[in-house]
């Protein structure tokens, strides 16, 4: 009988120890964030375009790729050309970032205003914000990304942004 109250007190202090390890591990390991400060100097050139275009294999498809191809390389007045074409949601977010800063941040927030259920959208508002050096306003619109359509590629890009230091 003593052999079982000891072997049972101590299984009892041995999980209160495993429990009491996880609750303080818990309380100060929560998710990692973004600590930034609300304004900052605008960034120089444009800022990052991250359009999904999914599977789809059609001639539109194709030309915006192309342009968010050509973006990424630097040559952002043909990109906007091209973007241009088309009046699609990502077609109008190249556009303001191919122009960018000249009404870029404006034209997202009109495209964000028309769009408010669009990760995408809200995503690149962020981006927009964060370029214009309003880095708290960017941390907003990332994280409405999230909200609005959580397993969107969109939303998984902006909680990236917001949490770079988790898996």
């Amino acid at each position: 009988m003593r052999v079982n109250t000891i072997a049972g007190v101590a299984a009892a202090l041995a999980v209160m120890a495993i429990v009491g390890v996880t609750l303080l591990q818990s309380r100060s390991s929560g998710p990692s964030k973004v600590t930034l400060p609300a304004v900052t100097k605008p960034m120089r050139g444009a800022p990052p375009l991250y359009l999904d275009l999914g599977l789809r294999d059609d001639a539109k498809t194709r030309a915006i790729g192309r342009a968010v191809t050509l973006y990424r390389n630097g040559r952002r007045q043909e990109a906007g050309r091209i973007f241009a074409r088309y009046d699609s949601l990502p077609a109008q977010i190249g556009a303001a970032f191919a122009a960018w800063p000249k009404g870029g941040l404006d034209t997202m927030k009109l495209l964000v205003a028309s769009h408010s259920h669009s990760a995408l959208a809200e995503l690149h508002l962020g981006w927009a914000f964060y370029w214009s050096g309003r880095v708290g306003d960017a941390v907003k619109a990332w994280e409405q990304a999230v909200t609005v359509e959580p397993d969107s590629s969109s939303a998984v890009a902006a909680a990236d942004v917001l949490h770079p230091s988790d898996a």
